[in-house]
């Protein structure tokens, strides 16, 4: 059968059926909103909990499920995992470990984060919001934000133990501590090693030690986390063409250390009231050497060698007051952050070392202010946020959503907009070759309707969406190489999502979206976006110790360049996975994971191979 067949039958199995999102009792999503209710919200919110995440690898893997997503990931996890959320570029989205940000506004890529570099072993869930939401979180979340979670305590103290290995050099380990530590707070601590060699010549190691202390039974109250990492990664440079074409055949050399904590703390509760307390810290080194790429006719300078080391460090203390009362809540307060990036390094042209470093910190401060009203069949949500970023002008950007449910028929209309700004990086800003000390923010305006459908155990949910961004920051050649604000894009769509359960060992799940990105002056569609997308899954489990499942993946066709190929078209494909679990005892598990089954060859950027079909067995232990 071929891998097309298998992916209709899959999506058609749950296509057939009036449904949406599990119709379960939804989970608290702390990233959409700071008071928003459970289920009530009127922002488009995905969670991607403990099931789906059992079998994926990196929470690229896991994003990758998504249909509104495109993961970018060329290499397999020796690449840069990056998130084109709606057509969005990568570092239009925000993404949080456990609410602290780790966007490095020192690199290369403008802030983007390397999802592949995040493990998902040990991880409580992933929590995924679309739409401008600078009103929460300020400059940088022009298309959405995503929240990787670490479990808090438990009852009884546990410890866990995994390990995997699978073909092409795979292997993993993951050992963790959870359980209660004083009163009613707990704890959980993991250590994590993986490496990976699915596309060779490429290597990928990363070791991650995290943890956290929280109260138990609470998404947002006292709570402190941390992580340690260390990876590092050899592969074909950006745009070189890969195994396939480079000429240079020396790898690019990655090295990534990282280290962050944050803490919130109830200060003060009483009645409906409370006033809380937050902070973080971040740090982030990189080293990059690169041997470069080779001149062609489409790019005759090609790309030099050089060296690159990157150092990151920001604060963030907040001071927010909330009021909850029967049908509605209000928050409120102020926010100061300071980030500090250093660069040194050099260019290699012809033998000339030409220095390309940099530096730069800055002062932001905010207030913020959000507020919902529920009733019955309404539910009504408001925010704003001024951001004075050091050496920009004042900006003011909101969100409000409505949600409207047509009484008891199962029918709710939705609908929301928002806008948002990201204040260029310090790379842009200030790189020696293309830095431009004159660039103003991007910005971004959102606008999404839809309308679902609820009838327990059943769910269905059409969303239409237009996104708007303008100022973005575009590379030019002519007077001179350099970074300026020129482009304004367009990404609009349509995104259809349906899943059940209709017997309690049964669920299916599918999502098929349509975006088009554009640039609003050539009508031009934008490089790596596919504008069809779909995802399907199905888990069944026919005894309380075998649990199967099997997953479906499609990515259209997109537009591409590389220096030795120019323009490119990379095809569609699909990819589909399988997996089983043995559950031996309580204590012991065993799973099978089988990674692109039917060993579909396909590209995500020109010339670099994507891993082909790889088993991976799981074995899992408390101890």
């Amino acid at each position: 059968m071929s891998p097309r067949l298998f992916a209709w039958l899959l999506a058609g199995v749950a296509g057939a059926l009036p449904v949406g999102v599990l119709a379960q009792e939804q989970p608290v999503v702390v990233t959409a909103s700071r008071v928003g209710v459970a289920g009530a919200t009127p922002f488009p919110t995905q969670v991607i909990g403990p099931g789906e995440l059992a079998a994926r690898e990196s929470v690229a893997d896991a994003l990758a499920l998504r249909s509104d997503v495109y993961v970018q990931a060329p290499g397999g996890r020796s690449g840069t995992g990056a998130i084109f959320l709606r057509g969005a570029d990568p570092n239009f989205t925000t993404v949080f470990f456990d609410g602290i940000p780790l966007n490095n506004p020192g690199n290369q890529l403008g802030g983007a984060v390397n999802v592949s570099e995040l493990p998902a072993a040990g991880l409580d869930r992933i929590e995924l919001v679309t739409g401008a939401l600078s009103s929460l979180y300020g400059s940088g979340a022009l298309a959405g934000a995503v929240n990787v979670i670490v479990p808090g305590g438990a009852g009884e103290h546990e410890l866990h133990a995994r390990g995997a290995i699978g073909t092409a050099d795979t292997q993993a380990g993951l050992l963790q501590w959870r359980g209660p530590v004083a009163g009613s707070v707990g704890g959980s601590l993991a250590l994590a090693h993986e490496q990976d060699e699915t596309v060779s010549p490429s290597r990928f190691r990363t070791t991650t030690l995290f943890g956290k202390l929280a109260e138990q039974g609470s998404a947002d109250r006292n709570a402190l986390v941390f992580r340690l990492a260390s990876t590092r990664s050899d592969t074909f440079p950006e745009s070189s063409g890969g195994d396939r074409l480079a000429v240079i055949r020396t790898l690019e050399q990655r090295r990534g250390r990282e280290a962050l904590l944050g803490g919130r703390y109830d200060l003060l509760e009483q009645g409906g009231t409370r006033l809380m307390l937050a902070g973080s810290y971040l740090y982030r080194r990189d080293r990059t050497v690169t041997p470069g790429a080779a001149p062609s006719d489409f790019s005759p300078d090609g790309v030099p060698a050089g060296e690159d080391e990157t150092r990151l460090s920001r604060f963030i203390t907040q001071a927010i007051a909330r009021h909850d009362a029967a049908q509605w809540s209000v928050a409120a307060g102020a926010e100061a952050q300071h980030e500090d990036a250093r660069s040194t390094g050099f260019l290699d042209f012809g033998g000339f070392a030409a220095p390309s470093g940099f530096d730069g910190d800055r002062w932001t401060g905010s207030a913020f202010a959000e507020g919902e009203w529920r009733a019955s069949t309404l539910t009504v949500n408001a925010g704003l946020r001024l951001d004075k970023v050091e050496g920009l002008d004042a900006r003011l950007t909101g969100r409000g959503g409505v949600t409207w449910r047509l009484g008891d028929s199962g029918l709710a209309l939705r609908g929301n907009y928002g806008t948002a700004f990201k204040a260029p990086s310090f790379y842009a800003l200030g790189n020696p070759f293309v830095g431009n000390p004159a660039l103003a923010p991007e910005r971004s305006r959102t606008i999404e309707a839809g309308i679902g459908y609820t009838a327990d155990p059943v769910r269905l949910d059409l969303v239409s969406f237009h996104a708007r961004y303008s100022q973005l920051i575009d590379f030019v050649f002519d007077p001179a190489p350099q970074l300026v604000n020129r482009a304004r894009v367009t990404s609009e769509g349509v995104t259809l999502s349906a899943a059940a359960t209709p017997v309690s060992t049964l669920s299916l799940s599918a999502q098929l979206t349509y975006a088009e990105t554009r640039d609003a002056d050539t009508d031009e569609l934008l490089l790596n976006r596919p504008r069809w997308s779909g995802a399907a899954r199905i888990g069944w489990e026919p005894t309380e110790q075998l649990t199967l499942a099997g997953s479906y993946r499609h990515t259209g066709s997109r537009r591409a360049f590389s220096i030795p190929s120019g323009p490119a078209e990379l095809g569609a494909f699909d990819l589909v996975s399988a997996e089983a679990a043995w559950a031996f005892s309580p204590a012991l598990s065993l799973r099978l994971v089988l990674d692109n089954a039917f060993d579909t060859q396909f590209e995500h950027a020109v010339g670099v191979a994507s891993p082909g079909r790889r088993a991976r067995f799981v074995l899992a232990a408390d101890l």
